[in-house]
């Protein structure tokens, strides 16, 4: 009889059993786990930065967004207005300007003159200029168009049409002046000079000039509905002028004085639609339903097939995005044939516009300010099929597939979009790290696993190359460097020292150092134009091979703690070592290979750390340095120029964080390889949260600073406030010698990261940096004229040369003269 416990307690022991067996035999081979599929190297790498009443907003339903010409972002909503620097929203509303009638702003419009005009639900217009509020009547009437008949001409000219009587703002008198009325009421007008105009009504299409009425378009060749009163004007570039409606384009050439219709497709109802020109002769035509493509020199109409679904709704957004087609819906955003931003039910994307920066900047009803900015950097990461985060090692075989070893996550084979992936049992003591990748002559791939040995892969199965001696002893447990020479002799290091094999030779044989001991910890293997092999360790410092020993190179006093972990040779009389505890080294060779100086670079020179993990030089010059502080970017040319002379020569060394899109600033990896540029000249680094992939291509003529501006907020003395709002030069009142001036950046895409410099020449001051809170503060600061330099530090004048404020503190002369005039 059986016992059906007895069953069930074998069956246990049989799994308990077949555990251990694997636990005693890992790796017997690397049994390909899964291959994905994935578009992450194509499909757009979009970071999206959320700006809500945490950040300074008044309310998260925003009815209208504008940049004006002093370069602020201006955000409006029913709680008032927002001026924002990239870091600081200002709150402009009725409660700090009591002029204001009211707070709910429907309308924003720039001026060149730094002037932001406000419609309000009261059919009220607003200016803001230079910190000041004023209001308007000029607009004043009944319906919902009665803010809308407000242009700014090409010249700078402000016009605005109410009903029959025509205004212009008048920048001398700072008022609205008064111009001949017009005989009809309009449906649209382009201003051109503060004189003349362009409008049109049902009837036609006039030019206006003082008063004077000239028909360019009869009403017979107008395609449009008699009854149709929302018909708009556009200047067109080539002396061309657009008049469309939801139904019909009419493009006249003000030079042949001949006009061309087009119809598209009639929507329901008389929804509005926006008309962009791309370029000269070449507009782009967004409607309820569909895209539309005009050509004006072909004088084709072309609609763009269909955006699988995409809800097309009227955007007044220009269509090009960082030099490609982007669509802009009621609730969507689409960019490169996916969707980027969905608003979400219920709720609407109000507005769109492109700053100088790049950035595409989105407001909402009901979730804020979005700030959408496309990531130089993609990251390949689990979500992609890659087996595990923590990246260590990357290599690139003979057929363009890269090889990424991770942290107890097995191995990788990256080809195009495909992923394959190989994972073992847990190795001996729990460890299962992929430490070091390299691909022999012959193009099998060697994987170094930790205190394991090594794993080969020729292209079929996975094997274990024997790493034994003569006497079948095993030389090394931990492989982190390797080198293959022509003739196929192999060099491994590790942590237990250097070992090699010829082809002929069955086992392996260990090197040993010119004083006949074992140098350990070897982490990267390199060869020189001369096919010199130099060896960079953790503890035992830079090694040559000469005369079949290891000899090491003196470099530093202390050289305990220098840990070599990449060697570049760049040139024939110079090696670059990157070090964990030294910064960079530029070491100078002689004929014979000798030392004959070395130089660092540290973090005084603009490192952000003292340890440099990879040297990574790409094909325009350019030096990638991944460190535990950011991944950096300098150019070897003034590398060197600065090593040489670094009071003369200064350097600028650009580096990149979580901020500009990485996942992590910690780009660590294993040894070699923990980095590479691909054979499509195209960067890798690992990093602790996947490997991040990019094209140094972007960043050629990349300057972040090449917008930013330095200002004075506000001088604030024991009884005055001084707002500058873009002045640069502030006197202060008699008597008054002790202030604080605030500044501030404004820049949209990374100002937290940007730290202000400033001189005083007059006070002999060198530079000197601002503290956290951009302020300087002084005490019985010396009576005169004084110039405040500012500066981005470590930036070079080329790319941003500063800016400079003037502060003027009255004299004892001048109090005196003012006390003696006052007795007079």
């Amino acid at each position: 009889m059986i016992d059906g416990v007895s069953v069930l307690k074998n069956w246990v022991h049989w799994v308990r059993f077949g555990t251990i067996l694997a636990f005693l035999f890992p790796l017997v081979s690397l049994a390909q786990d899964r291959t994905t599929v994935s578009d992450w190297r194509t499909s757009p790498n979009i970071i999206i930065e959320t700006f809500d009443q945490d950040d300074g907003l008044p309310v998260v339903s925003l009815s209208d967004i504008e940049i004006g010409a002093d370069n602020y972002l201006y955000v409006a909503s029913y709680s008032g207005l927002s001026r924002f620097d990239g870091t600081t929203f200002e709150l402009i509303t009725s409660e700090e300007y009591p002029q204001l009638r009211s707070n709910r702003i429907l309308r924003l419009v720039a001026s060149p003159d730094s002037a932001i005009w406000m419609f309000d639900d009261r059919y009220n217009l607003s200016r803001w200029k230079a910190g000041e509020i004023t209001v308007y009547d000029t607009l004043n009437g009944t319906g919902d168009r009665a803010w809308a008949d407000f242009n700014i001409s090409e010249s700078g000219s402000i016009w605005a049409i109410n009903n029959k009587k025509i205004r212009i703002f008048e920048p001398n008198t700072q008022s609205w002046g008064l111009k001949p009325p017009l005989p009809f009421s309009v449906s649209d007008f382009v201003p051109l000079t503060d004189s003349t105009a362009y409008v049109i009504n049902k009837e036609g299409i006039y030019i206006y000039d003082e008063g004077y009425i000239k028909t360019i378009v009869a009403p017979a060749a107008l395609p449009f509905d008699q009854s149709d009163t929302s018909i708009q004007l556009k200047l067109l570039s080539n002396n061309k002028l657009l008049a469309y409606n939801y139904a019909h384009l009419l493009v006249y050439d003000m030079t042949s004085q001949q006009s061309q219709t087009y119809s598209i497709n009639k929507v329901e109802g008389t929804a509005k639609i926006s008309v962009f020109e791309i370029e000269p002769d070449q507009l782009f035509i967004s409607t309820y339903s569909d895209y539309y493509e005009l050509d004006l020199n072909s004088s084709v109409l072309q609609k763009i097939p269909s955006t699988d679904g995409f809800n097309v709704d009227y955007a007044e957004f220009n269509p090009i995005w960082n030099g490609e087609r982007i669509y802009v819906s009621s609730d969507k955003i689409k960019y490169r044939d996916e969707i980027i931003f969905s608003v979400g039910t219920n709720l609407r994307i109000i507005q769109t516009l492109q700053d100088k920066e790049g950035n595409l900047w989105v407001s909402t009803s009901g979730q804020g300010l979005k700030r959408i900015t496309v990531n130089p950097f993609r990251v390949l990461e689990s979500s992609h099929g890659l087996g595990g985060l923590n990246a260590y090692s990357i290599i690139e075989d003979k057929d363009q597939a890269v090889w990424i070893g991770t942290f107890d996550s097995g191995v990788n084979r990256v080809t195009n979009n495909r992923i394959d992936f190989w994972y073992g049992p847990n190795l001996p003591n729990g460890k299962s790290l992929v430490r070091s990748m390299f691909e022999q002559n012959n193009g099998n791939i060697l994987t170094g696993i930790w205190d394991w040995g090594v794993k080969s892969y020729d292209g079929i199965s996975w094997s274990e190359l024997q790493l034994t001696d003569n006497t079948n002893n095993k030389l090394l447990k931990t492989v982190e460097s390797y080198y293959e020479e022509p003739d196929g002799t192999l060099w491994l290091g590790g942590r237990n020292g250097l070992i090699k094999k010829t082809t002929s030779d069955e086992h392996f044989e260990r090197v040993l150092s010119d004083r006949n001991y074992r140098v350990q910890r070897i982490q990267v293997i390199e060869s020189d134009y001369k096919n010199r092999l130099w060896f960079g360790t953790n503890g035992h410092g830079l090694q040559v091979f000469r005369k079949n020993t290891l000899n090491r190179v003196p470099l530093l006093s202390d050289e305990s703690n220098l840990s070599i972990r990449d060697i570049y040779t760049a040139r024939r009389d110079t090696l670059w070592l990157a070090t964990q505890n030294h910064g960079l080294i530029r070491a100078l060779l002689d004929a014979d290979g000798n030392i004959k100086s070395y130089k660092s670079l540290s973090k005084a020179d603009g490192l952000p750390d003292i340890g440099v993990h990879r040297i990574l030089r790409d094909h325009y010059g350019y030096f990638w340095l991944p460190s535990n502080q950011g991944l950096s970017r300098v150019n070897e040319q003034a590398l060197n120029a600065h090593l040489d002379n670094p009071t003369t020569n200064k350097l600028w060394i650009q580096t990149l964080t979580e901020d500009d899109g990485l996942p992590i600033r910690e780009g660590n990896g294993g040894t070699q390889s923990s980095g590479m540029v691909a054979s499509d000249s195209t960067i890798w680094i690992p990093t602790q949260r996947g490997v991040v992939h990019f094209d140094p291509d972007y960043f050629l003529d990349w300057n972040p600073y090449k917008f930013t501006e330095i200002n004075v907020s506000s001088v604030e003395t024991e009884n005055m406030s001084y707002p500058l709002y873009g002045n640069n030069s502030v006197q202060l009142n008699l008597g008054e010698r002790t202030l604080n001036m605030t500044f501030s950046i404004l820049h949209f895409s990374n100002p937290q990261n940007i730290s202000i410099e400033y001189r005083i020449k007059s006070l002999q001051t060198g530079w000197q940096k601002l503290t956290d809170n951009r302020q300087i503060n002084f005490t019985s600061i010396t009576p005169g004229k004084h110039v405040i330099e500012t500066r981005i530090p470590g930036i070079p004048e080329s790319t941003y040369d500063g800016q400079s404020f003037t502060l003027v503190v009255p004299t004892f002369f001048m109090k005196k003269f003012g006390f003696l005039y006052y007795l007079v």
